[in-house]
């Protein structure tokens, strides 16, 4: 791509830099052509070019043009290396107006760049051209309002505020690195992942480590808890699964899909950990959903739920009486759910939570109480407030405008997530992005739709708000997944 005026000026040279680039493009097209089992397409192949540079003088401008290329993929790195073609070896010592900068497709002009030098801007811009910004945005905005809420709800609460955005700036960072990593990649990673979890799964019900009355933890040297690897490996496993049968989708496929779902969500539900198992199996129900399976299979089980909740309110005196056990459920998840249905049944002890949950959120009115301002929070009658109860601490002291800007932010995220799947280039990469999107509607519903009252207490952080190192992982794990197809989906479009 050369102005008018180079071309005017430098006919000849014009037109062998033509000819040139011509003869180049013919001659790279076996290289492609030979990556082709490990790239679907050419497009594919150009989203791995990190850089095509054309330094151009006619007399007063450059003498020179040279084509760099620095793929990821190790076979393309090979065979692009010896792909360089040096049409001039040295410039003179003028400074070139035309300097374009193209990097996959996208072009950025005008630049003024000596011969030989690239200053740190030109070096970093590559690694966040990819970045989508409106997810950038959203995240952005939640980690603020995150950050702002932890400080008043964790202020005297030891080194909680330190400690959160630190696990911000470690998510961050994974963020940052998985953004990095080809769609193609991240499906190569789909079964042994999902392997793994479920093996350390297996571990910690063997001999995991017991805390609270709950088996979730696993000591390999640092204390983990492999559940939530099943967050991000269950849609990756189901993805990649739709993606091989793709074009050839049988009812048995789906059998074999819930298999797959099933089997980790019943080891975690066995810890006991309800709040980890709706997770995980949100994720995999939207992989299946997405994938194409039909109404008529999905509609009866919702009309069986819905009736059975409403025989649950209706039976509520009975089903909840002392002594009745439910043999599904634990416990304590019994108690979770009677209290639920009347938290006055208990107030100071298994319904504290939800009361004043509900009483912070009333008593925030439309404007809030202000920043640092709550009575409720700064008097410690809310339960947990930095970590599952945070929500109740922020509408508080930001009221329903503070919530409806808090809503308007998940929804662009969930939006922009939803947006990035519509167009992205392959079925595997619209499932995993679709499921992604999904877990972040569902953590924000169950969390907030558990301090107001309307769903049982499960142990479910509020995005990018809620204190806690493992979570604030997984979602930047997450973000980084919707960048990686994100610039995929960008750079085969270009």
């Amino acid at each position: 791509i050369l102005p008018k005026s180079l071309e005017k000026r430098g006919g000849e040279i014009f037109h062998r830099l033509s000819v040139s680039l011509a003869n180049l493009r013919y001659w790279l097209e076996p290289w492609f052509k030979a990556l082709d089992m490990e790239f679907e397409t050419i497009s594919n192949v150009l989203q791995h070019v990190h850089a095509i540079m054309l330094r151009i003088e006619l007399r007063e401008v450059m003498d020179s043009v040279s084509l760099a290329f620095n793929p990821v993929q190790p076979r393309a790195r090979a065979a692009m290396s010896r792909c360089t073609v040096r049409y001039c070896q040295r410039a003179k010592a003028h400074y070139g107006k035309h300097f374009l900068v193209a990097r996959a497709g996208r072009i950025i002009v005008p630049m003024v760049q000596k011969f030989g030098t690239t200053s740190l801007r030109q070096k970093i811009a590559p690694w966040f051209a990819g970045f989508d910004g409106p997810l950038a945005f959203a995240v952005f905005v939640l980690a603020c309002m995150g950050l702002l809420t932890m400080y008043s709800a964790g202020f005297d609460h030891g080194t909680r505020f330190q400690e959160h955005a630190r696990n911000m700036l470690i998510a961050a960072i994974i963020m940052f690195m998985v953004a990095q990593i080809p769609p193609q990649r991240l499906m190569a990673l789909a079964v042994p992942l999902y392997l793994m979890g479920v093996a350390l799964l297996v571990a910690v019900a063997i001999f995991g480590l017991t805390k609270k009355g709950a088996r979730r933890w696993l000591n390999i040297g640092v204390t983990i808890q492999p559940s939530e690897i099943l967050k991000i490996a269950m849609p990756l496993m189901l993805a990649w699964w739709f993606q091989k049968r793709e074009g050839q989708l049988r009812p048995l496929d789906f059998v074999v899909a819930g298999l797959l779902l099933a089997a980790p969500v019943g080891l975690i539900l066995r810890q006991p950990d309800l709040g980890t198992s709706l997770l995980v199996l949100a994720a995999g129900l939207s992989v299946i959903l997405f994938a194409g399976m039909s109404w008529k299979l999905v509609v009866p089980p919702v009309l069986v739920g819905l009736v059975g909740i409403v025989l649950l309110v209706v039976f509520e005196p009975s089903l909840c009486a002392e002594g009745a056990r439910w043999p599904v459920l634990h416990d304590y998840q019994q108690q979770r759910i009677c209290t639920l249905l009347d938290p006055s049944r208990d107030p100071l002890g298994k319904g504290f939570h939800i009361i004043q949950g509900m009483i912070a959120i009333g008593s925030g009115g439309v404007l809030g109480a202000g920043f640092m301002q709550g009575t409720q929070t700064h008097l410690e009658f809310i339960p947990e407030r930095t970590t599952d109860f945070i929500f109740a601490v922020y509408s508080e002291e930001f009221g329903l405008l503070g919530n409806l800007l808090l809503l308007g932010a998940f929804l662009f995220l969930i939006l922009r997530g939803m947006a990035i799947a519509l167009i992205a280039p392959t079925l595997f990469s619209r499932l995993l992005a679709s499921s992604i999107t999904m877990i972040f509607f569902t953590y924000a519903f169950v969390n907030m739709g558990m301090v107001s009252g309307i769903l049982p207490v499960v142990g479910v952080p509020l995005p990018f708000i809620s204190y806690g190192g493992t979570a604030m992982v997984t979602l930047g794990l997450a973000v980084g997944i919707l960048m990686s197809i994100s610039n995929s989906k960008r750079l085969v479009q270009s």
